[in-house]
C-alpha cells in the first residue's frame, strides 16, 4: 500500500504518527495537493482541509523532494525515521508534495520547523553541517544560522546562557531544552516539539532524531531557554 493509500484509508492522525510526526505539531499539518477529507471517517483531515483554507496564519513547508541531508544519503534498517522519511520522498517526491506547517511565525517556531530537515543525518562529535553531520550543539547553531539567520554561541552550555528562560511546564514548540549528559550542566541541547518530545543529535552511532522526554531525560533535564526575534546573538 502506498504511503497516499495508507494516509487516506487509515486517517491522517495515524499517518503522522507512522511518519514519527509529533502529536503536538499535528494539528498545524496538511498534504499540498491532497484532500484529507476525502475519507469522511478522518475527522482530524476534514477540520485540518476546513482550517487550512479559512486560516490566515502564514504557512510554512518542509519539503519532500529534496534528501534531508545536503549531499547524497540513505536510510539503513537501523534508521527507520529516514527509511519512512526516503519511502515519502520516492512516493510524493515526484508529485509536488509538501508537509505544510500552519503556525505564527516566532523565531522558535521557525527553529522547530527548520530543524525537522534535518531528521536522518548522522551523529558526528564536532559535527556543524548536514554533510558532515552534526553533534547536539552543532545542529542548533546550524539551523538557527540557516533558517532563524541567527549568530549563536556553538557549545551547549554557552546556548544555556541565550534567549529567555522558560519553565518546563510553559514549555512551547521551538525552545532549547538542555540535559546534563557528561557529569556537567548543560552538555546536551535538542529542540522542544511539544508533546513532551524533542529532536536532537544523541551520541555516535546514531542520527538526529526525535524522542521522547523519557525518565531517562527527566533525572538528566538542566531546563530550557526560548530564542527571540532578533537577528543577532551575544556569544559567551
Amino acid at each position: 500500500m502506498s504511503i497516499l493509500n495508507f494516509a487516506k484509508s487509515h486517517g491522517f492522525q495515524v499517518f503522522c504518527q507512522k511518519l514519527f510526526i509529533p502529536a503536538g505539531l499535528i494539528a498545524g499539518l496538511t498534504f499540498s495537493g491532497v484532500s484529507l477529507a476525502d475519507n469522511q471517517r478522518d475527522a482530524i483531515g476534514e477540520l485540518i482541509t476546513q482550517s487550512s483554507q479559512s486560516s490566515s496564519s502564514p504557512i510554512h513547508t518542509i519539503s519532500l523532494n529534496s534528501s534531508p541531508t545536503d549531499t547524497e544519503w540513505t536510510a539503513d534498517l537501523s534508521d527507520p525515521i529516514g527509511q519512512l522519511l526516503s519511502q515519502t520522498q520516492a512516493e510524493f517526491g515526484g508529485k509536488g508534495a509538501t508537509l505544510q506547517l500552519t503556525t505564527p511565525t516566532t523565531a522558535s517556531n521557525e527553529l522547530a520547523q527548520g530543524v525537522l530537515n534535518y531528521l536522518g543525518v548522522r551523529y558526528r562529535f564536532g559535527g556543524t553541517s548536514p554533510s558532515n553531520g552534526f553533534d547536539c550543539s552543532g545542529l542548533i547553531h546550524y539551523v538557527a544560522n540557516k533558517h532563524l539567520g541567527i549568530d549563536i554561541p556553538r557549545i551547549a552550555a554557552s546556548q544555556a546562557k541565550i534567549g529567555t528562560a522558560v519553565d518546563r511546564s510553559e514549555l512551547l514548540p521551538g525552545d532549547l531544552v538542555f540535559f546534563n549528559t557528561r557529569g556537567a550542566r548543560n552538555s546536551h541541547v535538542g529542540v522542544y516539539l511539544g508533546n513532551n518530545e524533542f529532536v536532537h543529535a544523541p551520541r555516535s552511532g546514531a542520527v538526529v532524531r526525535v524522542e521522547k522526554i523519557s525518565a531517562y531525560w527527566d533525572k538528566r533535564w538542566n531546563g530550557a531557554r526560548r530564542l527571540s526575534n532578533s537577528k543577532t546573538t551575544t556569544h559567551f
